[in-house]
């Protein structure tokens, strides 16, 4: 398994949850971005 900064490298990265809603997009070659994609990831695996 990846660890949790392991990304597919990509400018635009839309993170989407179960009931099929956006969470977020984000334009990961910003670095507070990268660092809201993992903060917003690690709340979702936590929701389940």
């Amino acid at each position: 398994m990846g660890k949790l900064k392991d990304f597919l490298f990509t400018e635009n990265f839309i993170l989407v949850h179960g009931k099929p809603h956006i969470r977020g997009a984000y334009s990961v070659m910003l670095p507070i971005e990268m660092d809201s994609v993992i903060e917003d990831s690690t709340a979702l695996k936590m929701e389940g």
